[in-house]
């Protein structure tokens, strides 16, 4: 399980990488993603958090399942309108997001208690990437990729 976990992260990070720093770089964001890929990558911090900082419980299982579904659910919560503002490239790349998200949640699940350094590290990255997202597609990204389509004309 414990490769499972691993490739699962490694894809992941792969895909959302791509998705961010092409697709949405070359399209441009709207509020509402401005808003909501943050919401999404923070609720992913829920469930990872648990497996970095807690031990395995009876109640710290239950909050752990409650906190991947709901972070599952949260992810597609607006794929219905990116297919007003996306491509079929993107789209499809947004499928291969909903099958790894909750493989790296299953997944983890069972690796829960080891390799605790990997987990903190993908939880301190996810945080920091988060961030990231907020504050540039919130305060930079008209300044940069305004200057950015200026140059290209």
């Amino acid at each position: 399980m414990t490769e499972l976990f691993f490739a699962a992260i490694f894809v992941l990070s792969t895909v959302i990488m791509i998705d961010e720093f092409y697709f949405h770089w070359k399209r441009n964001l709207p509020r509402w993603e401005r808003l909501g890929h943050p919401l999404d990558t923070f609720s992913l911090l829920i469930p990872i958090g648990i497996l970095a900082f807690s031990k395995k419980t009876s109640s710290s299982e239950g909050i752990y399942v409650i906190a991947s579904i709901l972070s599952c659910l949260c992810i597609t919560k607006d794929e219905w309108v990116h297919t007003r503002f996306s491509g079929a490239t993107e789209n499809w790349l947004h499928s291969l997001l909903f099958i790894v998200h909750p493989t790296v949640l299953m997944s983890g699940y069972f690796v829960w208690g080891e390799h605790l350094i990997v987990i903190r590290f993908f939880f301190f990255t996810v945080f920091f990437f988060g961030f990231y997202q907020f504050i540039f597609w919130n305060f930079y990204a008209d300044r940069i990729l305004g200057q950015a389509e200026a140059g290209r004309q």
